[in-house]
């Protein structure tokens, strides 16, 4: 004899199960599909955003390098037209007549570049008796002293083309480095004084720094106190002496 499988009612309770998954399965699969559409659709939507983020990143380190390459070039410009300005002074510069010889001492310090100074120096250094030597000495003096107090100039153009000359001009000057610490002095307190020193002496060469290792050893503890831009140009600065003493410890083995 086989089984009854009815119910009390007459119903079959298999049939009634499986109409109720065919209506759970009515209502779950538009929400399933929803919820996995969604899913899908923000997957797609977050790897959009992280090709778009990617391609961004990309094209801003190829406007950087082109930023790069377009100032090297104007930079190299730059110093032909320098070299070629200086080689038609030479001959005034080499003049027996001083006003001449004095005025293309002028023209080479403040439009020459580093040659130009470094071409002043020279002649500064000539003769100590020699009024040509005492009036390139004075120029000097007083280009480095006005470009170092146009540091906390009220333009920012004013400052940048100060920091911009001294760091690049100005060094092999030997007297730039202790002017500079010794101009923080006079402005104790003074932020932008300190931050923009900090900014020339980033830009110098580690051959310069090392040169005033001990002023520099005593100035930059107390500059990396004056905040967390200045910090960051301290320790450019520290990396740079850091590495040039590792050089020169090589060198030595």
């Amino acid at each position: 004899m086989s089984e009854d499988v009815h119910g009390q009612d007459g119903s079959n309770p298999t049939a009634s199960a499986m109409q109720r998954a065919k209506d759970i399965a009515a209502i779950a699969t538009p929400i399933l599909i929803v919820i996995v559409g969604g899913y899908l659709e923000n997957s797609r939507a977050r790897d959009a955003a992280a090709v778009s983020e990617a391609l961004a990143t990309q094209q801003r380190t190829v406007e950087l390098e082109l930023e790069k390459i377009r100032d090297q070039r104007q930079e190299a410009s730059q110093r032909i037209e320098q070299s070629r300005l200086l080689a038609n002074l030479m001959t005034a510069l080499l003049s027996d007549e001083p006003i001449e010889k004095q005025l293309a001492i002028n023209i080479a310090l403040h439009a020459c570049g580093e040659a130009g100074r470094e071409v002043v120096a020279a002649i500064s250094q000539s003769d100590p008796v020699s009024r040509d030597a005492e009036y390139a000495k004075d120029l000097l003096d007083r280009r480095r002293s006005s470009l170092i107090e146009q540091l906390t100039a009220p333009r920012h153009e004013d400052r940048w083309s100060a920091a911009e000359e001294l760091g690049s001009s100005w060094a092999g000057d030997p007297r730039l480095i202790p002017e500079l610490i010794a101009f923080t002095a006079r402005n104790a307190g003074n932020e932008l004084a300190v931050f923009n020193v900090s900014t020339v002496l980033a830009d110098l060469p580690p051959r310069s720094l090392m040169a005033h290792e001990r002023e520099l050893l005593t100035f930059l503890p107390k500059a990396e106190r004056n905040g967390p831009n200045t910090a960051k140009l301290v320790a450019i600065v520290r990396k740079k002496m850091e590495s040039n003493s590792a050089g020169r410890a090589q060198t030595a083995e």
